[in-house]
């Protein structure tokens, strides 16, 4: 090896070495620091210094993890220097600990000392009885809250700033408790300055800073303390300074009395002229107030005289006081006129012044503010003058009011009666006029007699008048605008405006200018309009039937003259008279102005006129109608042919005036074609005879006469009518009569069809309701076989055989009937299975129990369904079906709101027998029941159905028991109650009445006789063994006690108890009559008070046992069980068997 070589391997080896030395020798200083480290932490902790040097200790046990932090990564020497901090800043935060523990505890020193005041201070303002609780209570809540906090808390805390701030808190609150502490302090300081300040006011009324300036002056800066004391809350300090005041203060007013004595009497004087000087009247308080004064002024003069000035002073004093009374009297009076005022004033707001009365109204409010200012002021003259006014003014304010609104509604009718009087009521509707204008007056008459109420209750109803009143003249015009319209209407049918249009335009522009007039409400301009409009109507129509009946009657007289000349005088003389009559009737009413029926008897007389110049034209026309209308071109045709050739001659001849030609053809064609009528008439019956032959046969065998009676009835009457008209010949009624038959044979035809359709059709309609509403394919079976019977049916009134139409009808109505009741039968039969079916979940859980009403609706529907009652359709039975199948379906909400409200009215049961005291008299079965209550809550949320129903029906029953025996039995306490207090007070009237009660007859006897023995003039001994009470008031206080119980009233239980109670202190009052009377020496003789002694100690006997038992009851019997009170009973007859064996030895 290169020796430079092994030289550096040698070199580096005790390098190596050195370094392995050296860290191991650092390592082990390092593990020592840190551990003399860890014990410094140690001792710190042992002082406390975690909590009283935290900082310090954090920064210190910090510094000790980052040591042991360097030394695991190996940097031992920044280890040990991190660790030697470390100690020493441990070393540091142990040294701390003295000094801070003792900041520390002279901090919580004051927080305890600062709450201990604050309770103090809460206690003091309890004990003061000056603030109310909630005055207290809300800060002894922060006080308590704070004592709670530092238990807590800060007791065991060490942070300084944590304990200053609570410390801070507590202070303030220590301030707020401090008010309440001297709270109690502060009305003695409001006394004691309100004292100083009388004794003030006193100075300087007698002139005290004039006077005697200086000693003012000091007293005066000593208030000045004591104000400022006030306003800081120094209650204390008051009530010191109003004491260092009052000595000299009165040392001050004894010396200024004598010198202001004189000055104050004068002061005096005048203020009693000018109250004088008010002249007020109607105050007795106030003029009593001056007699007083003037009284005390002379008591105060003469005062002055003997050099009494303090005497003097107080008889001023005196006197000021009852004048200022006598002021605050006219205040009060002020205030009561005020009142008055006010009471006036909401009267008259109630009579609605405000709105009939408002200036009124608001002078009283300005008033009576006026008035309180003056006496808030203390100018109780002003404010009585002012309050007079106010009152006066009020007085009239309801007047004021009641007559604005009287005069308002008033208005309300005299506005609308203005118009029906302007409007022309009176003349055009008069009596609804009148009418109003009695209710009108009648209403002017109340308001001027000042009955306000009756013209305001009577206003609506007069003002209902007087509109009606207006409609009716509205009315009236309208019908004013109707007779004009009618008017022209005449007119109009008179052709006016043809004839006379001129006047005809006239009557329609003034009717249109009456309805104009009427929209705008002027009935007056209306009326008056359609007045003109129907006068000018009536002229216009006037006119023209005059005008056209003048021409009439001209054409009249032509025609007349025409038809003399074709010589219808002979040949139409009836025609011919006829025009000429009523061409002179026309004339005749024409002469007579009658224009309009003058004119409708020109226009018959014109007709006749023309019938009397064609009257055989015109006839052989009417004849050759009536053989056509007859139907003669068919049976006679030549006759009617060559009638109407000759007929059209006529017509042509007798417009060419050839006169003679005329009639003769129109005589030949009237001839002929009577003549073809005759003959077609005759041939038209015998054929339609012919034709009914064995019509009635036919119509019996279809029952015609059964089926359809009134026609059958009227084809035989008809056709026995035609066959006799056609016996005597004439043929044309024959042949009516014998179409009227035929007409109701056919008519027979046709309403047998309609019937028997209508029939199919409603069977049709059954059949298909059968098919709609079968429950099952039995049903649809029926609806088949009803089907195939109507098909039979339909044939037959197809072939139009009605009779067996009629039998197949019967049979198919069987089948429909019986296919009906078999359906419904059927289905009901379904239906309750059906409803049963539903019903079976909730009845197998007694649920239908729960909703008896339900319950009941379901009974009811299911026994309808198997047997519905008499007339009873099966509509009525489905739609009960439906109900209840509704119900079905409605059930579960149905039972749980039901089972809610009876569950509810359970508990409101049991609240009222726990309100009565059951818990109290029946403990366990009150908690019984209630837990039964609280299981049917639960049964309901679950909806158990079986579990609501059983304890619904237990709960039902025994909270009504329940409640009904915890009323006895209070009922029962009550009157234990009251009969142990009677017992008590006779048991104390016992032994208020001494020994006596516990003596034998007999020793009273005895001593009664030795009484009488050794000195009759002595004291009675029998009243001195009376006791505290005399006989006298043990009998007047048993009768009382007597008739109280005799008052009582028992509970039925309690019948038999109560005799005995009757029994006990009736014996109790016949002792007391006994004892009474053996006392009465000078009533009764010995032989007599003997034996009534021994009568009051045999009924005091009877009381005795009596009471035992009313006491055992009275005390608690109702507690005992059955064996108990059996087992007392018997110890009570053993005690009374041996009180007997004892009374009677001792008798």
């Amino acid at each position: 090896m290169n020796r430079k070589v092994t030289s550096g391997l040698r070199i580096g080896c005790i390098m190596l070495i050195s370094l392995f030395l050296f860290v191991g020798c650092a390592k082990r200083e390092a593990t020592k620091v840190i551990a003399q480290a860890e014990t410094a932490k140690e001792e710190a902790r042992s002082a406390q210094a975690p909590g009283y040097a935290q900082k310090e200790f954090n920064d210190a046990s910090n510094l000790l993890n980052l040591a042991s932090q360097q030394f695991e990564s190996g940097d031992y020497q920044q280890a040990i220097e991190t660790a030697q901090k470390a100690e020493s800043r441990f070393i540091a935060a142990r040294e701390v600990v003295p000094v801070v523990r003792r900041r520390v505890q002279g901090q919580l020193d004051q927080i305890e000392e600062a709450l201990s005041a604050a309770e103090g201070n809460v206690q003091k303002a309890r004990d003061g009885n000056v603030l109310q609780p909630e005055e207290i209570n809300p800060i002894a809540e922060q006080v308590s809250q704070l004592r709670t906090e530092k238990i807590d808390t800060y007791d065991r805390e060490t942070d300084e700033e944590k304990l200053n701030n609570f410390l801070a808190r507590v202070k303030e609150i220590l301030d707020q408790t401090e008010s309440l502490a001297t709270a109690h302090l502060k009305p003695q300081a409001a006394d004691a300055k309100a004292e100083i300040q009388k004794m003030l006011t006193s100075a300087q009324e007698l002139k005290a800073d004039v006077h005697l300036p200086e000693k003012y002056g000091q007293v005066m800066e000593l208030w000045r303390q004591l104000e400022t004391a006030e306003r800081d809350g120094q209650w204390q300090e008051v009530i010191d300074n109003a004491a260092r005041i009052k000595t000299p203060l009165n040392e001050i007013i004894v010396a200024a009395q004598e010198k202001s004595a004189g000055d104050i009497l004068a002061d005096l004087e005048k203020r009693i002229q000018q109250a004088e000087a008010l002249n007020v009247q109607g105050v007795d308080a106030f003029a009593a107030a001056i007699q007083q004064a003037k009284q005390s002024l002379r008591d105060g003069h003469n005062e002055l005289a003997n050099q009494q000035y303090a005497s003097a002073i107080a008889a001023s004093d005196n006197a000021k006081e009852v004048l200022a009374q006598g002021y605050q009297a006219l205040g009060q009076e002020a205030r009561a006129l005020i009142k008055q005022a006010q009471t006036h004033l909401q009267e008259a707001i109630a009579e609605e012044a405000e709105t009939y009365a408002p200036a009124v109204i608001s002078q009283i409010r300005e008033a009576v503010a006026g008035v309180e200012q003056l006496l808030q002021n203390e100018r109780y003259v002003d404010g009585y003058a002012a309050a007079r006014r106010a009152q006066q003014i009020g007085s009239q304010a309801v007047q004021s009011a009641r007559r604005g609104k009287g005069q308002a509604s008033l208005s309300t009718v005299e506005k609308p009666f203005s118009l029906l009087y302007g409007q022309g009521g009176a003349t055009y509707a008069p009596e609804a006029y009148q009418e109003a204008f009695s209710v009108v007056q009648d209403l002017r008459n109340k308001m001027k007699q000042d009955e306000i109420e009756a013209v305001v209750e009577g206003s609506p109803a007069a003002a209902a008048v007087v509109n009606q009143a207006i409609v009716s003249l509205a009315k009236a015009a309208n019908e004013f605008i109707q007779k004009a319209q009618t008017a022209l209407d005449e007119a109009n049918t008179a052709k006016a405006s043809d004839w006379v249009p001129m006047q005809y335009a006239n009557s329609i522009n003034l009717k249109s200018a009456a309805v104009k007039e009427l929209e705008q409400d002027r009935y007056l301009s209306c009326i008056r309009n359609a007045e003109q409009s129907i006068n000018a109507a009536k002229e216009a129509e006037a006119k023209a039937y005059q005008l056209q009946t003048e021409q009439n009657l001209r054409k009249a007289d032509e025609w007349i003259a025409v038809a003399k000349r074709a010589e219808q005088d002979r040949l139409s003389p009836l025609a011919y008279r006829e025009a000429v009559q009523a061409v002179n009737e026309s004339t005749e009413l024409y002469k007579k102005q009658q224009f309009k029926m003058s004119y409708q008897s020109s226009v018959e007389a014109l007709a006749k006129s023309d019938r009397a110049l064609n009257n055989l034209v015109l006839t052989a026309k009417e004849s050759a109608d009536s053989a056509l209308q007859a139907e003669s071109m068919t049976y006679s045709q030549p006759e009617i042919e060559k009638a109407l050739a000759l007929l059209n001659e006529a017509e042509v001849a007798q417009k060419a005036e050839q006169f003679s030609v005329a009639n003769q053809y129109s005589i030949d064609s009237a001839k002929l074609a009577e003549e073809a009528e005759y003959f077609t008439w005759k041939q038209r019956s015998y054929a339609l005879l012919r034709q009914l032959e064995g019509s009635r046969e036919e119509l019996e065998y279809h029952l015609a006469p059964v089926k359809k009676p009134v026609l059958f009835r009227e084809f035989v009457t008809n056709l026995a009518e035609a066959q006799v008209m056609q016996i005597d010949q004439d043929y044309k009624q024959s042949y009516a009569f014998a179409d009227k038959a035929r007409n109701a044979k056919e008519s027979v035809w046709e309403s047998m069809n309609e019937d028997l359709t209508q029939q199919v059709l409603e069977m049709s309609q059954m059949a298909e309701w059968i098919g709609e509403n079968a429950l099952d394919e039995g049903g649809r079976d029926i609806k088949i076989s009803l089907l195939d019977a109507l098909t039979g049916l339909e044939r037959q009134i197809g072939l139009q055989d009605w009779r067996q139409a009629y039998a197949e009808a019967d049979k198919a109505w069987d089948i429909t009937h019986k296919s009906s009741q078999g359906l419904e039968g059927r289905n009901r039969k379904i239906l309750a299975s059906q409803l049963n079916a539903s019903l079976n979940p909730y009845d197998k859980q007694n649920a239908l129990d729960i909703v008896p009403e339900q319950a009941q609706l379901f009974n009811d529907t299911i026994k309808t369904l198997n047997k519905p009652t008499e007339g009873q359709t099966y509509g009525e039975v489905y739609e009960k079906f439906q109900t209840a199948q509704q119900a079905v379906e409605q059930l579960p909400e149905s039972i749980v709101d039901s089972a809610s409200q009876r569950r509810d009215e359970i508990a409101s049961i049991l609240q009222q027998a726990q309100d009565a005291g059951a818990s109290k008299y029946y403990g366990d079965w009150f908690r019984t029941l209630s837990s039964d209550l609280q299981w049917l809550r639960n049964s309901i949320r679950s909806e158990d159905y079986q579990g609501i129903a059983s304890r619904l029906k237990k709960l039902e029953k025994e909270a009504n028991e329940l409640l009904l025996a915890t009323m006895n039995a209070v009922a029962e306490d009550n009157y234990f109650q009251l009969l142990d207090n009677n017992l008590t007070q006779m048991n104390n009237l016992i032994q208020q009445f001494g020994t006596i009660g516990n003596m034998p007859s007999d020793l009273i006897i005895m001593a009664r006789a030795t009484e009488h023995k050794l000195d009759e003039m002595s004291t009675d001994m029998y009243r001195s063994l009376q006791g505290e009470i005399s006989v006298k008031t043990l009998r007047v206080s048993a009768e009382i006690l007597e008739e109280r119980i005799k008052e009582m009233k028992p509970p039925a239980a309690l019948a038999k108890l109560h005799k005995k109670a009757i029994a006990s202190f009736t014996h109790f009052r016949k002792a007391a009559d006994g004892f009474e009377m053996y006392g009465n020496s000078k009533t009764h003789d010995l032989y007599f008070r003997e034996r009534a002694l021994r009568n009051a100690y045999e009924h005091l006997y009877k009381v005795l046992d009596l009471n035992a038992d009313l006491e055992f009851y009275a005390k608690g019997a109702r507690k005992l069980d059955r064996m108990e009170k059996i087992q007392w009973t018997i110890n009570s007859l053993e005690q009374k068997f041996a009180n007997f064996y004892y009374s009677y030895t001792i008798r």
